[in-house]
């Protein structure tokens, strides 16, 4: 393992305006052993695998006859990424600043502090990766009384228990670049603060290195030197990352650091002076890890982790089955991860944050402190939190804060980032006060009695058939919410409240087995004390359609709400939909038995089921009529491959809109076997979800469906044709919400398993 010492200083100015400036950088080091700084004017590299080597000696200002390399453009050797058996280390020590300023009478009017700021990067692509910083400390036995009126200062850390390495900051094999630049503080007669920064000019010091090898999958914590989860000496294989899996195991009796400490953002703080000594000044950015998991069989003999400041960034799963991760007050924990993840476990938690994208999908009791936020300033995107529907313990619960009558808050929710499944909290409510719950899109403001401790269940996601009595063939959105008071209203003590009902757009639109949309103009308040039987609550007295909210006043009755259509919300009855390939097009066919106030239909077109664009528009032959039409459209496009979707945009005359069934169609090249397994639409909310199998002969096909711990919830057969054949998963509206495996056999033998999601 090549081992380097860096430490680097400027020369004493020669004029009297650079007495004022930072006179040097830095003391950089780069080493796994004991190291001291010379002496100003040079960079330590200790370039041999024997640590009494030769010493290559750097400058930050190259100048003829100084017998040193500049730091800047410096190799600082190759290094080797070791898998399983561990990574070479590249550590960084620290740095030194030397400053001159006038001395003064005034014991405040002076340097008052340094930084030195480091990144890592690969060569010739910066990008946005940020700087970490080291805090300097003053070294008060260097401070010299010049006999020009000036006086030094040196702010030196040159520590080899810093524990940085740059190796575990990269995440595999390539050639990197290190960037340094230092600044120092300046505090005048005035008080004000003056940064001085040394940067080369704006372009700051850079040295290089190579890293070969590849870089291990997992890495387990050993604790072999502190608790510091940044110290990759504690690690089997070195620091966790977005690619590097995590795992805290069940330590034995005698472990000297079983579980790791996160102080992430900030400086590492621990209660054991020893641990306090070895890292003071270290600075570490966001704690970074792909899977993270935990050993233990039960809830008294489990691993566990502190997430003591800053934010843990989980771009996999986290399997947190008996509470093993500890939230610190004012940190976060954010999950993001651009592809379908899940939280399996719940836990108490201080702040969530869902960002990246795709489904994170929970089992488990996940208890909110504080708060559950759509969104992140670290990370692009946002996603779904699906609370797997499958048992009834599953849930996000709102706890009470400790600030009177508020609970923990959920936050930016929008269409396409929101809890999808069940949401509990619970508040004592004051009678005259509006409570929100925790922005759970329900508030109600109580009058007349005291109504005690009230408990809401907010479920996302399912609908109710038929809750418009007069029309069975309606349907309500796909929000809820259960309303329970501890004191109810009764005769001699009347309570009552106005109600204000806040839904998502998406949650009225492609709703039920034939995807209607609830009429957004003609929406009422429902309630149910069954789920099956409701009851129109006609006192509303306000609608706000685009913040999409209704409010209903002296509401007396407290079980199930819901919103629901007083019309038929089909303005187009679609009885036939199919598309199939001609050559090199596709030809698309339809039929209805009805229109109303139809203006046309787009024909849109996906390449992956999911994500749709328009191929063209068809306008209606007929907008209001009671006979069967028909209609055609030619996909002719050139160099179509793989299997294309094909879906109908129905749009209205008044602006409501409606979507049809995915039809799948191959353009496989001829003898092609299994090109794709897709889902669509997937994840679904409705009661019907279709894979579309491309197989290279006919014949008899399996399909079977588990969940994620395998347990077989549907199994069955089907006759595969030839090319694209579209299959609907049986008894798909009995599924919870949740995330499941598809799992088909073809009749060559082929298997081929997708992920999918109920919402």
């Amino acid at each position: 393992m090549h081992t380097h010492t860096i430490s680097r200083f400027s020369p004493a100015p020669s004029t009297w305006v650079r007495r004022w400036l930072l006179l040097l950088l830095v003391a950089s080091g780069f080493s796994s052993f004991a190291q001291s700084i010379g002496g100003p004017d040079y960079v330590y590299a200790n370039i041999t695998r024997n640590p009494n080597g030769a010493t290559t000696n750097y400058t930050t200002d190259y100048t003829a006859g100084v017998p040193a390399m500049p730091f800047n453009g410096a190799n600082l050797g190759i290094y080797t990424l070791g898998g399983t058996s561990g990574d070479d280390q590249l550590p960084f020590q620290g740095g030194r600043i030397t400053t001159i300023e006038p001395t003064s009478t005034n014991a405040n009017v002076r340097f008052k502090s340094a930084q030195l700021y480091y990144r890592v990067y690969v060569q010739g692509n910066a990008g946005t990766a940020g700087y970490s910083s080291l805090a300097l400390p003053e070294d008060i036995t260097s401070i010299v009384a010049n006999s020009n009126g000036t006086t030094t200062r040196v702010f030196d850390l040159n520590s080899t228990t810093t524990n940085i390495d740059l190796i575990g900051a990269v995440s595999g094999a390539g050639t990197f670049t290190v960037e340094v630049y230092l600044e120092a503080t300046y505090q005048n007669a005035n008080g004000g603060l003056t940064v001085i920064r040394d940067d080369r000019g704006g372009l700051n010091y850079q040295a290089g290195f190579i890293v070969r090898g590849a870089r291990a999958f997992s890495t387990t914590w050993q604790g072999n030197k502190s608790d510091n989860w940044f110290d990759a000496s504690n690690w089997s294989a070195g620091l966790p990352s977005a690619t590097v899996d995590a795992f805290i195991q069940y330590p034995s009796a005698g472990t000297p650091n079983p579980y790791p400490a996160i102080y992430a953002n900030g400086p590492y703080r621990s209660s054991n002076t020893t641990y306090n000594q070895l890292y003071s000044g270290a600075t570490y950015g966001s704690a970074i890890v792909r899977n993270l998991s935990f050993g233990g069989t039960a809830a008294t003999a489990r691993a566990t982790a502190e997430l003591a400041s800053g934010n843990l960034l989980i771009y996999g799963t986290l399997t947190n089955s008996f509470d093993n991760i500890t939230q610190d007050g004012n940190t976060t924990i954010t999950f993001a991860g651009t592809a379908n993840t899940d939280i399996i476990g719940g836990g108490t938690f201080w702040r969530i944050h869902i960002a990246g994208g795709g489904t994170k999908t929970l089992t488990g009791n996940m208890l909110i402190a504080e708060e559950l936020h759509f969104g992140s300033p670290l990370v692009g995107g946002t996603g779904i939190l699906a609370v797997n529907g499958s048992n009834s313990s599953n849930v996000v619960t709102l706890q009470p804060t400790t600030v009177p009558n508020q609970v923990a808050r959920i936050t930016g929710e929008t269409n396409t980032s929101y809890v999808s499944g069940l949401v509990k909290t619970q508040i004592t409510a004051t009678p005259g006060m509006t409570q929100d719950f925790g922005n759970i899109g329900l508030s109600l403001a109580f009058a007349g009695n005291d109504p005690g401790t009230v408990t809401i269940n907010r479920t996302i996601g399912q609908y109710f058939n038929g809750p418009n009595a007069n029309n069975p063939n309606s349907v309500s959105i796909k929000r809820s919410f259960e309303v329970n008071t501890q004191n109810a209203n009764t005769d001699a003590y009347p309570l009552t409240a106005t109600l204000v009902f806040k839904y998502l757009e998406n949650e009225r639109k492609n709703v039920g087995a034939n995807r209607t949309n609830v009429n957004e103009q003609s929406l009422y308040l429902a309630y149910s004390r069954n789920s099956t039987s409701f009851t129109s609550i006609g006192n509303v007295v306000g609608q706000d359609t685009v913040n999409n909210t209704l409010t209903a006043a002296n509401v007396n009755a407290f079980a199930i709400f819901t919103l629901a259509d007083t019309q038929n919300p089909l303005p187009v009855s679609l009885v036939a939909f199919t598309a199939k390939r001609v050559g090199e097009n596709a030809l698309i066919t339809w039929a209805t038995a009805m229109e109303r106030d139809n203006r046309g239909f787009e024909v849109e077109v996906s390449t992956d089921g999911i994500n749709f664009r328009t191929l063209g528009f068809v306008a209606s032959n007929s907008p209001d009529s009671n006979k069967r039409l028909e209609y055609t459209f030619s996909d002719a496009e050139a160099n179509k491959s793989g299997i294309r979707y094909y879906r109908l945009h129905q749009l209205d005359i008044s602006g409501k809109d409606d979507y049809s069934p995915v039809r799948a169609v191959s353009f496989a090249a001829a003898g092609e076997g299994i090109a794709a397994l897709s889902a669509y639409p997937n994840p679904f909310s409705s009661d019907e979800i279709k894979l579309a199998l491309q197989s290279s002969e006919a014949g008899q096909a399996s399909l079977r469906v588990t969940d994620l711990t395998g347990r077989p919830v549907s199994n069955q057969t089907f006759a595969a044709v030839k090319g694209v054949t579209e299959v609907s998963i049986d008894k798909a509206a009995q599924l919870a919400a949740g995330s499941y495996l598809a799992q088909i056999t073809a009749p060559s033998g082929e298997v081929k398993t997708i992920r999918i999601q109920k919402r």
